[in-house]
């Protein structure tokens, strides 16, 4: 095998679980020099693996690692990424790569990982990626396509992907996404926040009855149709915090009767439809602060299982009072920097937190 000084292992014991964020002080870690680490008869068995400052990799590397479940590999001082260099790691589960200076990736570099079932790309300088970077991944549930400087994606980069339920594709650069971009997929959740996403394309979420979580703020939203979010049915949560929207069609939430919370915060909205909670009887959380409403927006007492409030610099305490006494299940509300509860609804403002 090639000799790398500069490698670094780290054997990960008793860990309940294999995370990029985990403290460095309960890892347990045994740093070993790689000559050294791979002449020890232990790392047969090693299924945790994390790599840091590693110059030069290739995939003789991993060859004595059969039980490798979990790698963890820094790419920050990593020169290139060999085509090959997972060829060896057949049983791999989780891999994370970090701080890749690169600005694209080999299209077969995660060719047969057939037990891949989460994948994290975060962190790093690609510019672009294969179209076909994730083919073959069948059996993967998760992927962290995060923090690069993605201004485009392949149309049909996740085509075939008929177990990923969790994708996350925050802060890039992404301008523009095409229509068929997520079709069949059957996502739990996506993740596109801080973006540059200006507009949506019609029908990019159709037929995504699974999709419960989606995130949308930190953009560059203006305008939304009414059929948007047509095709999500089960969604719950739903994040716009922080575009450039100053309006909302009526029928946004039109058969979104699962929704549990709305944020809305940090636009530009002016007003609200009269009856644009018509479908969310199940809204439990909701936030409209910051944005610059002509007068208070019409919230109606027909959401009964409404817990949480945001409504800072829109109304005045007399006005808090008075929404409060009207939704009967509201434990909290925000007005001003001020935080009340309906704990005496005669007298809210005695009730500041």
């Amino acid at each position: 095998m090639p000799e790398h000084p500069s490698v670094t292992l780290r054997r990960i014991f008793d860990m309940p679980s294999f995370s990029p964020s985990m403290d460095q002080a309960v890892r347990k870690a045994l740093h070993l020099q790689a000559d050294e680490a791979i002449a020890t008869a232990d790392l047969l068995r090693l299924n945790r693996l994390y790599i840091a400052d590693a110059s030069t990799l290739c995939a003789d590397d991993f060859c004595d690692l059969p039980a490798l479940h979990a790698l963890h590999l820094n790419a920050r001082d990593l020169r290139d990424i060999p085509v090959d260099l997972f060829q060896e790691t057949h049983a791999l589960q989780e891999l994370s790569l970090l701080d890749i200076q690169q600005d694209t990736l080999p299209s077969d570099l995660f060719h047969g990982l057939e037990m891949l079932t989460r994948l994290y790309i975060r962190d790093g300088a690609l510019r672009h990626v294969p179209g076909d970077l994730f083919s073959g991944l069948e059996t993967v549930e998760q992927i962290g396509l995060s923090s690069h400087h993605l201004t485009e994606l392949p149309t049909r980069l996740f085509s075939g992907l008929e177990t990923l339920a969790d994708l996350d594709l925050s802060g890039n650069r992404l301008g523009s996404l095409h229509p068929d971009a997520f079709q069949g997929l059957d996502l739990f959740r996506l993740n596109l926040a801080h973006n540059k996403l200006r507009t949506l394309p019609q029908g990019l979420f159709r037929d995504a009855d699974g999709l419960e979580r989606l995130h949308l703020d930190n953009n560059e939203l203006r305008a939304l149709k009414a059929d948007t979010f047509a095709g999500t049915p089960g969604l719950q949560s739903l994040s716009l915090q922080s575009n450039r929207l100053d309006t909302v069609p009526s029928a946004l939430l039109k058969g979104l009767h699962e929704l549990h919370m709305l944020d809305l915060r940090d636009n530009r909205l002016r007003s609200l439809p009269r009856r644009f909670f018509d479908s969310t009887t199940h809204l439990t959380h909701m936030s409209l602060s910051l944005n610059r409403f002509n007068a208070n927006p019409l919230i109606p007492s027909r959401l009964p299982h409404l817990q949480i409030l945001q409504m800072d610099d829109i109304m005045d305490k007399e006005e808090a009072s008075d929404l409060i006494q009207n939704l009967e299940s509201l434990d909290l509300l925000a007005v001003g920097g001020t935080y009340y509860t309906p704990i005496d609804t005669d007298d809210v403002d005695d009730e500041e937190l």
